[in-house]
């Protein structure tokens, strides 16, 4: 089992409003970039369900717990498909480093 405290920033959007970003949204983001890679049928619908819960109930809780085997999936989807824009953003680096050591 993993556990990563859920980490909050202010950011700007496109428009120029400033929104509040944390560590769910930018997993989420992510895991919705590199569905095509999860499993198809039940075995990917599993994987969606189990992950939308996590991130739910992390984002209730401010603790993201994942057991290990879904843990091991995210942070190959991360190494694989994070954006290289985000490298430019010391926050969302941090984030990410920190996410990849647990």
């Amino acid at each position: 089992m993993k556990e990563l405290q859920v980490k909050k920033w202010k950011a700007v959007n496109l428009k120029g409003k400033e929104i509040e970003e944390n560590t769910v949204l930018l997993l989420r983001m992510v895991l919705n970039i590199s569905a095509e890679q999860l499993p198809k049928g039940i075995e990917g619908f599993g994987y969606m369900r189990r992950y939308s819960e996590i991130f739910d109930n992390a984002e209730k809780n401010g603790k993201l717990i994942i057991e290990d085997s879904d843990y091991k999936m995210l942070k190959t989807l991360v190494e694989k498909n994070v954006p290289v824009q985000w490298g430019s953003n010391s926050v969302i680096v941090a984030t990410l480093d920190e996410f990849l050591s647990i």
